[in-house]
């Protein structure tokens, strides 16, 4: 009867065990993919839902700020206002915002609190279960400047506007 417990316990250890490493191989491989789909602005776009059909892409060799962001955080509110109120920003970039929440709360929060009207940007939606497997490992507010189809440059965090204007004139 003891050996009957003893070999249930072995069995049960190397079977979480062996479950354990099967879910770090496979996130580090969702990472991966996510790292790699960054690296091109147009494979990047290519996995999102595009929530706004009526406002085309206009290019990919724009140079493009893409602002990975969710409505409820402070970091991520205050850094799509600082963009906002930042007309060089504006002018020198596309502004691609994604969000993996719902549209209708992400167009109530930038109709409510930000003049969107004016900026011309172009919304995509990202599953919630694939935001690793697109983006890889992400923080919010999280953003990536993309010029000629290639990242420039990725910021995590809220960042300031003269920081994102250097990256560009580089």
């Amino acid at each position: 009867m003891r050996k009957i417990y003893l070999y249930s316990l072995v069995v049960t250890v190397v079977t979480a065990t062996i479950y354990m490493i099967f879910q770090s191989v496979f996130k580090l491989n969702l990472q991966s993919q996510g790292n790699q789909n960054t690296k091109t602005l147009s494979v990047l776009i290519g996995q999102l839902k595009d929530m706004d059909k009526s406002q085309p892409l206009n290019s990919y060799l724009k140079p493009s700020l893409l602002v990975y962001f969710n409505s409820e955080c402070d970091y991520c509110q205050r850094q799509i206002k600082l963009i906002n109120d930042s007309p060089e920003i504006l002018q020198q970039f596309q502004l691609i915002l994604v969000s993996y929440q719902d549209i209708a709360e992400v167009k109530n929060y930038l109709t409510k609190h930000l003049a969107v009207a004016k900026t011309g940007y172009k919304f995509y939606q990202v599953e919630p279960d694939k935001v690793l497997a697109t983006f890889g490992k992400t923080s919010l507010p999280q953003l990536y400047i993309y010029e000629n189809n290639l990242l420039k440059s990725t910021y995590k965090g809220f960042t300031k506007a003269h920081i994102i204007l250097k990256t560009a004139s580089l």
